[in-house]
């Protein structure tokens, strides 16, 4: 038979996590797993579909979860994130840290909506999602305080997202 490569675990990953929502974190890691066992590289469509995998984990599974989350995020990054990217994070996020306290969200989605804004990509729907995440002490810092400043949203934080 034809050897498996990247595209074609990309597609059973991104199968799963689209009708397996219940086991798609464990099923896509250990594919992962796998494909790296075989010598295959995850490439950016790799990392998208694991993000969203992760978005989808259990709660058994939350820690785990968003540690892999951070990790696939830095690796995006490091190749250049987009405004799916935040998007998909602020998803996980939304899910993985429901339970935690509020320092532990506004210390890990704080430092996500300073790299949003750093890579130009804040946009009114991610406005919105980061403020339903952010306690209002941390809102008031990353985002009031700023805005004051300047009068309205520093352009630069917004210099990556496409014209309509």
């Amino acid at each position: 038979g034809i050897p498996p490569d990247t595209f074609s675990f990309n597609t059973v990953m991104r199968t799963l996590v689209r009708n397996d929502r219940n086991n798609a974190y464990r099923k896509v890691m250990e594919l992962k797993d796998r494909m790296t066992s075989l010598g295959l590289e995850p490439n950016l469509n790799t990392f998208g579909i694991i993000l969203n995998a992760c978005a989808a984990a259990n709660s058994s599974d939350y820690q785990s979860a968003l540690t892999t989350t951070l990790y696939i995020f830095g690796k995006i990054r490091d190749h250049g994130a987009n405004i799916v990217t935040y998007t998909t994070l602020i998803k996980a996020f939304r899910n993985l840290l429901r339970s935690s306290s509020s320092e532990r969200r506004d210390k890990v989605v704080g430092s996500a909506f300073k790299m949003c804004c750093v890579d130009g990509f804040f946009s009114v729907d991610l406005e919105k999602q980061f403020r339903q995440l952010l306690s209002d002490e941390a809102w008031a810092e990353l985002y009031t305080k700023p805005v004051s400043r300047y009068g309205s949203v520093p352009i630069e934080w917004r210099r990556n997202l496409k014209k309509n």
